[in-house]
């Protein structure tokens, strides 16, 4: 009785007209002095649909107390013997008609009567700033428009509704997007997130609000005052909140959009003194650091400035590939003196990766052990979200090994890049 108008099944541009229908609804009649009472006791039965006064006036507001007012029912409604008994003589049930519009309903509501019957209906999505970002299945493609407009009007901070086009299968971790609702021309966003805010273009960065609650859980294992070296840092969230926290971060992303972004957000997050942004590729900026860092630690400049001081964390959040770039750090510490190594603190990595099998924590925790070509005796390895029904995001966090970390590289160990590209064919950049 309360779903909206048959008409508007198979409906591919919207139109709230044919939503609008009359209808005659169960309602109990009482004075206005007993409405309160009545309506904790009768909680259960009263109408909840969107936009529709539970109450309803039946006489003039003007007799007070005295006034009769009507309390909405659901079509289906069944009083407990305890709702009866609460129920006096002067009360009595009564149909009231009532109008229904677009705006009675919400969006799961709309789409399934939109919707072809058996359709799966699209009910969740990420939004980022005034963007809402929805994964349609090829059967609900032909009706993305609609589907975006109702989005758009029954959120009110959206401005656009964008659709993912195919899997991510960029080095820079961009979906292919259209948009399917609202401004074409508002893709830079401000996203606020704990005591953070980021701007960033949600056309040309990557962004996943879903990951909000991981980004707190790494960071709360940082110490005031440690280094962290945020290798695919994006916009800068994860350095950015660490820098909040009291730590120090060098932040890189090869994406030229990312690092424009990440360097803005710095400044917008008052964290400058604490924060180096770069853009490089992630290789060189491992490299290239490091080695800096092991110079500065041990001529004593570290003293001098936070930054100059080892990192102790690294975060290699790009699930789809940063397992290969683990072999990096084979002998990446090489330049330590061996008298010097005992004292020397190695960083804890946290490697981000997508798996399937069975045991995917298992899984991922082998695939770290073939890069470095090292048994890790101790390592935690952490479910982070599920991204797909056969796919999970892992957390893998471990001590670099000293015997990766020192070790003279051998030729066999350094793979060629193509090599590397063919063993992680088989984990794609889809991060839903």
């Amino acid at each position: 009785m309360l779903l909206p108008p048959s008409a508007v099944r198979g409906m591919k541009i919207l139109n709230k007209e044919l939503f609008r229908k009359t209808v005659r609804v169960p309602a109990l009649q009482i004075t206005r002095k007993g409405v309160d009472s009545l309506l904790k006791v009768l909680k259960k039965n009263i109408l909840d649909s969107v936009n529709i006064r539970r109450v309803m006036d039946i006489t003039s507001p003007e007799e007070g107390a005295s006034q009769l007012v009507a309390i909405l029912l659901k079509p289906d409604y069944k009083l407990s013997t305890h709702e009866e008994s609460s129920l006096t003589e002067d009360m009595k049930f009564i149909d009231r008609e009532i109008q229904l519009e677009f705006s009675s309903w919400g969006i799961k509501a709309l789409l399934s009567a939109i919707l072809p019957e058996n359709t799966v209906v699209p009910t969740a999505f990420e939004t980022a700033g005034h963007i809402a970002h929805v994964n349609l299945r090829d059967e609900q493609l032909p009706y993305k428009h609609v589907i975006g407009e109702v989005i758009l009007q029954k959120l009110t901070p959206i401005k656009t509704v964008v659709n993912k086009i195919g899997k991510i299968e960029n080095e820079f971790r961009i979906f292919d997007m259209e948009v399917i609702a609202g401004d074409k021309d508002a893709g830079i966003v401000t996203v606020k997130e704990q005591y953070c805010t980021y701007k960033l273009d949600y056309f040309k960065a990557f962004w996943n609000s879903r990951l909000q609650g991981e980004r707190q859980r790494i960071t709360d294992l940082f110490k005031p005052n440690q280094v962290i070296l945020d290798v695919f840092a994006g916009v800068g969230p994860f350095s950015i909140l660490a820098c909040k926290k009291k730590c120090f971060a060098h932040a890189n992303d090869l994406n030229p959009n990312c690092y424009q972004f990440m360097s803005e957000n710095v400044k917008i997050n008052k964290v400058v003194d604490r924060m180096e942004c770069y853009n490089l590729d992630a290789r060189v900026f491992i490299k290239k650091l490091t080695e800096q860092l092991i110079q500065s630690e041990l001529s004593g400049d570290g003293f001098a400035s936070k930054l100059k001081t080892m990192y102790s964390h690294v975060i290699m959040n790009l699930p789809g590939t940063a397992v290969g770039f683990l072999n990096t750090f084979i002998g990446l510490f090489i330049s330590v003196p061996e008298d010097k190594r005992d004292s020397f603190q190695l960083p804890t990595i946290h490697c981000y990766s997508f798996a399937s099998g069975e045991d995917p924590q298992n899984e991922v925790k082998q695939r770290v052990e073939g890069i470095l070509i090292s048994r890790l005796t101790t390592c935690d390895t952490s479910f982070v979200r599920q991204v797909s029904t056969v796919k999970e995001q892992i957390r893998i966090s471990f001590q670099l090994p000293p015997e990766v970390a020192y070790r003279h590289k051998q030729v066999a160990e350094v793979e060629p890049e193509q090599q590397q590209q063919k063993k992680r064919a088989k984990f794609d950049y889809n991060e839903d």
